[in-house]
């Protein structure tokens, strides 16, 4: 489905399941992939007991020409410990 999208400017579409974050960015589109849930998932606040928040998945993703700066420094360091 990818490669529909290259030739728009901007595109909606739904979909039901999927890595589409992963392939729009290895095709170099920019994409915001906003996830229902099924039920009613709650969880709770960072040291918290009870479940208050609701969970809203959110993907933003923007390709890069190379490995993120993350990965970068962890290659560096685990260079440096061999």
């Amino acid at each position: 489905m990818v490669w529909r999208l290259s030739p728009c400017a901007m595109r909606i579409t739904s979909v039901a399941s999927g890595y589409w974050a992963e392939q729009c960015a290895a095709a170099g589109l920019i994409s915001i992939h906003f996830v229902s849930v099924i039920g009613d998932p709650m969880v709770a606040p960072f040291r918290g007991k009870d479940s208050r928040f609701g969970t809203n998945p959110l993907c933003v993703v923007f390709p890069r020409a190379g490995p993120s700066a993350a990965a970068a420094g962890l290659r560096h360091q685990r260079h440096r410990l061999w």
